[in-house]
């Protein structure tokens, strides 16, 4: 090879090694440019009261069915728990799927095993798209079983929708929580043997490049405060 050749190939691979230089160079910018805008979804920690309630007290349901925030005055008339979502991206988040996820089976068999254990006249039964609590024969209280699946079109960043968007907890997740609770305290259980069931949220949605994101959210309760009944017709409050 001669020497004009050697400096042409040299030439050559300096502007090859100029080129890849430039291309991971947009490569990295590209990169970037779409991580500004990509959203990021969270769950936010709530507490809650749960406390008898007027549908609890009209049906006569042996526990306490009402969730409310935990501070904010409970009204007579109940209300669904929500959770709520914020997005902490520089992105808004379009199109968003929420599906709830948890064992209903293993937890509706720990409830009607420690129903039992308690001397209770009730147990829980899948029904249908509903939970019911079944005593002495009849229903006289349903959960809808099927309310797992939410959508919305949109979260902008928590700088613009600083209040998120609220996802309402599957009413039958609650009234699984709130008999699991209530039969604990029957049963006289410390705080250390009492499992509130886990739940997992699933979010996925699309950023403005139309890119689908999915993450998995797993919410785990604990007790904070319980008061225990007095007698076999009060009702522990949580």
């Amino acid at each position: 090879m001669t020497i004009g050749e050697m400096i042409s190939l040299a030439s050559s691979v300096g502007a090859l090694s100029a080129a890849l230089v430039a291309l991971f160079t947009l490569l990295e910018l590209s990169r970037q440019r779409k991580s500004t805008y990509k959203p990021d979804l969270c769950v936010l920690k709530k507490q809650f009261d749960i406390k008898p309630g007027l549908a609890g007290k009209m049906c006569d349901v042996p526990f306490t069915v009402d969730w409310a925030p935990q501070g904010v005055f409970q009204l007579e008339t109940g209300r669904s728990a929500t959770i709520r979502i914020v997005n902490i991206g520089f992105g808004a988040a379009k199109g968003v799927n929420a599906k709830w996820k948890f064992d209903s089976n293993e937890v509706i068999d720990e409830v009607n095993k420690l129903a039992q254990q308690t001397f209770q006249t009730y147990f829980l039964a899948e029904e249908d798209s509903f939970l019911s609590i079944i005593s002495k024969g009849k229903r006289i209280y349903n959960a809808n079983n099927k309310m797992d699946c939410f959508q919305f079109e949109y979260l902008l960043p928590i700088a613009n929708q600083p209040n998120g968007h609220d996802i309402i907890l599957p009413p039958s997740y609650t009234l699984l929580v709130s008999a699991y609770l209530s039969l604990c305290a029957k049963a006289k259980r410390p705080f250390s043997e009492i499992n509130i069931p886990k739940i997992e949220l699933e979010l996925s949605y699309g950023d403005i490049g139309k890119e689908r994101h999915i993450s998995n959210h797993k919410l785990e309760g604990n007790i904070t405060v319980m008061t225990w009944p007095t007698d076999d017709e009060s009702l522990a409050q949580f």
